[in-house]
């Protein structure tokens, strides 16, 4: 089957690949999703460019032993924060 997809794609976001948009529609694949709003409702202060820092940090530096979780969140987002000299103590 062949289908047509039309997306509006903000300015600065890349174009997504063929296979990622297979990704998403294919029951072989699962994944876990997050937004930026998870991290900062673990850490408000945190801007969306901040939030956006901890979502790539936590998908580099997972172990796929352990995954994802609201642990890993909150302790990215605390560090993320203290970094920038605002987190929660």
């Amino acid at each position: 089957m062949r289908v047509m997809i039309e997306l509006d794609i903000p300015d600065g976001q890349r174009i997504p690949e063929a296979y990622e948009i297979l990704k998403l529609t294919s029951p072989d694949w699962h994944g876990e999703w997050w937004h930026i709003e998870d991290i900062q409702s673990q850490e408000e202060d945190l801007t969306d460019d901040e939030a956006r820092e901890v979502l790539c940090l936590m998908a580099k530096y997972a172990d796929a032993n352990v995954g994802i979780s609201w642990d890993s969140i909150d302790a990215r987002a605390i560090v993320t924060g203290k970094q920038i000299g605002r987190a929660h103590v």
